[in-house]
């Protein structure tokens, strides 16, 4: 994990907001994967992983379509994507695909700022702007959905 990501995690959640992390891990890894996230103290949410050895591959016709068409899945349910984190030009894609603003697409590492995403350098600097948010209009309380 990067330096302070489950901070930023953290105060997106303080604030009403429902974390959800998909991830291109096949679905094989989630006893693993879970542990982890809770060990470095990311705020519990639902937790998507691929179910078929093609979506994990680092490609747009792999990871990528996997995330773009999980996102979209949640759009059609009602849920709004008010923000997206990665590093990948794939999340890149998924993020576009999806109709997740630029400006509340972003991306650290290389990829920061392609496409239009918004660049952040590190994640602690990062923190303040997220603590600085106004409430979810509509707050999610995981506990009720049994996360």
């Amino acid at each position: 994990a990067y330096a302070g990501g489950a901070a930023v995690v953290q105060a997106w959640a303080q604030r009403g907001y429902l974390p959800v992390f998909i991830t291109g891990r096949p679905d094989w890894l989630r006893r693993i994967t879970v542990p982890w996230l809770a060990g470095q103290q990311f705020p519990r949410g639902p937790l998507h992983l691929t179910d078929k050895n093609g979506h994990a591959l680092p490609t747009s016709s792999g990871v990528g379509a996997y995330k773009t068409a999980f996102l979209n899945t949640l759009k059609v349910q009602g849920i709004s994507l008010v923000a997206a984190y990665g590093n990948a030009s794939t999340d890149i894609q998924a993020y576009a695909a999806a109709g997740v603003a630029k400006e509340r697409t972003f991306i650290i590492g290389k990829h920061g700022g392609d496409s239009g995403t918004t660049a952040i350098a590190d994640y602690p600097s990062h923190l303040p702007w997220v603590q600085a948010l106004a409430p979810a209009k509509v707050p999610t309380a995981p506990a009720s959905h049994g996360w």
